[in-house]
């Protein structure tokens, strides 16, 4: 395991930290550095799917127990099929009804800043909006953020404020039969879209609405429904309380 630099920086809304500190030896499951384990609010490192109980457990390998679930009788989704990842395993999601649900806490609540950060790979442009992960806001069809790529293989950033929707895209695509880094920032004022370690697009975003709704891994849910699911694989899924800056995200993107 990477010793840890820790350097403040002034004015920028985060510490200068080695992301992949806390990760980088295989099968490590938790953060082991202290400046990382106070702003890595769950990660989620798709290396298996628990057995033996319903509903089936996807675990938070940062130690803040926002474990996931799937085969949810209640919610009838089904679990996505373990493959090689891009770092260890990975997560097959086929599109159809594949999601992992995460309860929300107060502390998966970020109206300050955030950073999403996710290992994507898709073998087509999908054919709908398919998005890889998102956190719900309300019972209709608002979210307080999204992470999703649309038929153009551009990667979308959605948020929204009242009943503001901020629709972010970003000006590189996602290729298909490859790996890519995905992260979503938002700093409190600006939102950015980073594509294996580039800033490929941003904009201002002075607020981000939250409550307690549900995040949801491989989908999104509508009004109750699920959509916008995701036909792809997914990896080593990071939630921050912080936007990161471009060393950071780089980082991330160079394992």
């Amino acid at each position: 395991m990477r010793a840890l630099a820790i350097v403040l920086v002034a004015g920028c809304g985060h510490l200068d930290f080695d992301p992949l500190a806390a990760a980088d030896a295989p099968g490590d499951t938790a953060p082991g550095d202290t400046a990382l384990d106070a702003h890595l609010v769950a990660w989620y490192q798709m290396e298996m799917i628990g057995s033996g109980t319903t509903p089936e457990t996807v675990p938070d390998s940062s130690g803040n127990h926002h474990d996931g679930t799937c085969s949810d009788a209640a919610t009838a989704y089904g679990c996505p099929l373990p493959v090689t990842g891009r770092i260890g395993g990975g997560y097959e999601f086929d599109g159809t009804d594949q999601q992992v649900v995460i309860h929300s806490t107060p502390q998966l609540e970020l109206p300050g800043a955030f950073t999403i950060a996710a290992w994507v790979k898709i073998e087509n442009a999908p054919a709908t909006r398919a998005c890889a992960a998102t956190k719900g806001l309300g019972p209709d069809f608002y979210n307080s953020w999204a992470l999703c790529i649309e038929t153009s293989q551009a990667v979308f950033f959605y948020t929204v404020t009242g009943t503001t929707e901020s629709n972010l895209f970003s000006t590189a695509t996602v290729a298909t039969g490859t790996w890519h880094h995905v992260a979503l920032t938002w700093d409190g004022t600006t939102k950015t879209i980073w594509l294996d370690g580039d800033s490929v697009a941003n904009e201002a975003a002075t607020a981000v609405d939250f409550d307690s709704s549900s995040i949801y891994i491989g989908g999104d849910v509508d009004s109750g429904a699920p959509t916008a699911l995701f036909p792809g694989d997914l990896d080593d899924l990071r939630i921050y309380d912080v936007a990161l800056g471009p060393s950071e995200v780089l980082a991330l993107a160079n394992p």
